[in-house]
This record gives C-alpha cells, sequence and structure tokens, in this order.
C-alpha cells in the first residue's frame, strides 16, 4: 500500500534585478524576516500561511522551500511577489519561478533489513555505513531522483519532479524489495 505523501516542495526563481538586501530587509512588507549577511547571503523571509521559505539574493534570483504542495508553493511565490511589487510599487513584468524538485516519504509497514536489501538493489547504486548514517542511501541508475531507506521501514525520496514521479519512485523501490517485505 502507497502512503506517499509530500513533505517539501523546492523551487527558485528570479525577478530580475539587483537588490539591495538591507534595505528590503527594512522595507519588506509581509514575512518573517531574518537578515543577518555574516552568516547566511540571504535575506531569508518566512510565511506562516501558506507555509514556506523564500531565500532572496542580491542578484534578484530565490530559492523557495517549506511548501507542502506544489500549490502552496506557487501561492508562496504568489505571495511574495506581490510583497515585492508592494515595496517596488511597480508591477514585476518578468518575474520566473519553477518547482525544481519534491521531497516526500513514505511507510513500507515493516521494518528492513537494509543489509538484505543491498544485493537486491545493487551494490554500484546504494552507499549504507551505518556507523554513520542509519540510512541506506539508493539511487537507480537512470534516474534524477534517490531514496533513503531506514530499518524502520520508512523511505524518503528526494529529486522527484511530481507527485506522479513520487508514486512511481515508491512503485519502483517496492517491486524491488518486495521479495522481503
Amino acid at each position: 500500500m502507497n502512503n506517499s505523501s509530500i513533505v517539501n516542495v523546492v523551487g527558485g526563481g528570479s525577478i530580475h534585478r539587483e537588490l539591495n538586501l538591507p534595505q528590503v530587509y527594512q522595507d519588506f512588507p509581509d514575512g518573517d524576516l531574518e537578515y543577518e549577511p555574516e552568516a547566511f547571503a540571504a535575506l531569508v523571509i518566512r510565511y506562516d500561511s501558506p507555509k514556506g521559505t523564500v531565500m532572496l539574493y542580491t542578484s534578484g534570483k530565490y530559492s523557495l522551500a517549506g511548501a507542502r504542495s506544489i500549490e502552496q508553493a506557487y501561492e508562496v511565490n504568489t505571495r511574495f511577489v506581490e510583497s515585492m511589487e508592494q515595496m517596488l510599487g511597480h508591477e514585476i513584468t518578468d518575474q520566473e519561478f519553477e518547482v525544481r524538485y519534491l521531497v516526500g516519504t513514505a511507510d513500507f509497514g515493516t521494518e528492513l533489513n537494509l543489509n538484505t536489501i543491498i544485493p537486491i538493489l545493487g551494490v554500484e547504486q546504494i552507499e549504507y555505513e551505518p556507523e554513520q548514517f542509519p540510512g541506506l542511501f539508493y539511487r537507480p541508475p537512470g534516474r534524477d531522483w534517490f531514496s533513503l531507506l531506514f530499518g524502520s521501514g520508512k523511505v524518503v525520496f528526494s529529486g522527484v519532479k511530481d507527485e506522479k514521479e513520487l508514486e512511481q519512485a515508491y512503485r519502483e523501490v517496492e517491486n524491488k524489495i518486495s521479495q522481503i517485505l
């Protein structure tokens, strides 16, 4: 049974203009702002509703993370752009935004013996060093995504582009390890 769900949507874009981040920090009309240039080069803008975080750089480029759905990522982006327009006093006509990848989780519903899974998934496609990290890293050939499998039966997928690919990734891993489930 697939119980996969999206836990993070990562995207980014640009408003195609150089920014004075200290001034933006002072004038930005919305969100919970954090700007510590000694620690991090971006202005961080956190939103509670819709949930998401925008990291805005001097170049006008930005990253967005923390949304729980693709729709929510676009809602956060819209809120951010509208706030930028309000602050700048004009419409931003050349703004661009794209969803880059999703992070999803699932649970196989049973504990996994990760040492048994290694030959099933293929030694060349995995990294597993339990002394350093409890998860088994699996990157199937020809795929842009990877997964982390844990002995608890839980799995994390990163790099999928949409919900359909998340579902396919789950099924692919499940089918490979089904003989031990």
